[in-house]
């Protein structure tokens, strides 16, 4: 008999990601999940004890992504390529997005928090440097 497939941790959060990303993160839950992985809702619910736990780490995944895709600079201007990053992934990533920043994630989180939080920490970095060279 061969040996059952061990479901890991980081195999439910991808499957997760990619249902946030196709059919939006009101779709996760113990059921889709294990349907996407073909097995039971059990390794779902020993890894995560809840889906909240399991959404919020799905949260911190989609904003790597984010962070990753709108920091893609192709030109001299590192500002307009952001811009325009963001406003593509509006467009190509509309399930994400709208879990990123139409969601009440920022609630309880002050402005400071937001601008220091690790996941954005590259992005300040290209404006920062942007700015720089724009005041020599």
């Amino acid at each position: 008999m061969p040996p059952k497939v061990k479901i890991t941790k980081e195999m439910i959060i991808d499957a997760a990601f990619e249902i946030a990303r196709s059919e939006g993160a009101e779709n996760i839950n113990a059921r889709t999940v294990s349907k996407k992985l073909g097995c039971s809702t059990q390794p779902v619910m020993y890894h995560f004890k809840t889906i909240e736990q399991l959404k919020k780490t799905v949260y911190v995944k989609a904003d790597e992504y984010h962070s990753e895709y709108i920091a893609n600079i192709q030109s001299e201007n590192p500002m307009k390529d952001i811009g325009l990053n963001y406003i593509r992934f509006a467009e190509t990533e509309k399930n994400l997005f709208r879990f990123l920043f139409q969601t009440n994630e920022f609630i309880g989180k002050n402005i400071s928090e937001l601008i220091n939080s690790e996941e954005l920490q590259p992005i300040i970095a290209i404006l920062s440097k942007e700015v720089e060279a724009n005041t020599e």
